[in-house]
């Protein structure tokens, strides 16, 4: 669709940009479906990759927030100088869920790492908060709901001990972030 619309377009420059960058998409599925399937063991590895490295890009902004480095930003959504805002907002989302999920599961997360990937939640969740994006608060509400609801009906008793927990710390962190909102709203009228 997109080389048929270059026949018609009138800014050339921008639709080879544009071809560019959505050309590989065609080549990813090729490459994902034709590559051997990949092992539990693969799989968790490649997810523990992805929440550490979600981590690393996490600290990288936060150091941008402490003004290490010459990066000028003039809104809080500007310290996210690897990916964009949203996107970022909803890895960190993904990487909260993923630490979750390995929490849940003994099998992956030793008991002596059970401290550190819960204070990882919490670092993901502050910067989450930190970030005031919407769509990630909104998409990891949704997430955990979907996810209460699976591990109930997997592990009744000991789910629903869990699922009361993380709905209040994360009712209360969502509480936290609109209060925030409306707090910014209510300084910005007044200094009009």
């Amino acid at each position: 669709m997109h080389v048929l619309g270059m026949l018609y377009t009138t800014d050339l420059k921008f639709g080879i940009h544009d071809l560019k960058i959505k050309l590989p998409l065609l080549v990813l599925p090729v490459i994902v479906f034709s590559s051997p399937k990949l092992s539990y063991n693969q799989l968790v590895r490649l997810l523990l990759l992805f929440v550490w490295s979600v981590f690393v890009a996490t600290l990288i902004s936060f150091g941008i927030y402490l003004g290490v480095g010459n990066v000028q930003y003039t809104d809080i959504r500007g310290i996210s100088i690897i990916i964009s805002q949203i996107r970022f907002s909803l890895y960190i989302a993904m990487a909260i869920m993923l630490t979750l999920y390995f929490l849940l599961n003994k099998d992956i997360v030793k008991p002596w790492l059970i401290i550190i990937y819960s204070l990882l939640m919490v670092w993901f969740t502050y910067k989450l908060m930190l970030f005031k994006s919407l769509t990630g608060v909104i998409i990891l509400y949704v997430s955990l709901v979907l996810m209460c609801f699976y591990y109930v009906r997997q592990r009744p008793s000991k789910a629903k001990k869990m699922a009361s927990l993380w709905w209040h710390c994360h009712f209360a962190g969502i509480s936290f972030f609109c209060n925030c909102i409306c707090h910014q709203q209510l300084l910005l009228r007044r200094q009009r």
